[in-house]
């Protein structure tokens, strides 16, 4: 916890997930989504993906809601996003340096996978992205 909350950690992203509870058992999440947030820049989705326990189609109107969730989250009135990043996310691999060493390679491949198959496209500045991102493969989606 500590470690999550040095340097405003703790403002600058979190997990949005669709769970499902049903009575007796443990809740469990169908759909989730990591993002990241740096300065007024766009919302940086760092994962994005759904339980092989439902089907493809409603895994992927599953992600979408939670898309659309973190892009309401950029044009909410409070938050702290320029007008200009409020249409758009940007999608990040910058966590995954913190991967295990030896398994780095297929983590990057399947996050990869996962961003493309949202429709986040390989981002070509200008403008220019965040330092942070710096090394890391970046994409970005506009909506």
């Amino acid at each position: 916890m500590t470690d999550r909350l040095r340097n405003g950690g703790d403002d600058k992203g979190r997990v949005l997930a669709v769970w499902q509870e049903l009575p007796g058992v443990a809740p469990v999440p169908l759909a989730t989504l990591a993002w990241h947030t740096h300065g007024t820049g766009p919302l940086y989705v760092l994962d994005l993906g759904h339980t092989e326990a439902v089907t493809i189609d409603i895994g992927r109107q599953l992600t979408a809601i939670l898309l659309d969730a973190l892009l309401q989250a950029a044009a909410h009135r409070n938050a702290q996003v320029v007008p200009e990043w409020r249409d758009r996310l940007r999608w990040s691999q910058v966590a995954l340096a913190h991967a295990p060493h030896g398994e780095r390679g297929l983590f990057r491949r399947e996050n990869l996978r996962r961003a493309l198959s949202s429709r986040f496209l390989r981002y070509r500045p200008p403008p220019a992205a965040a330092r942070w991102t710096k090394g890391a493969w970046l994409g970005e989606r506009i909506f």
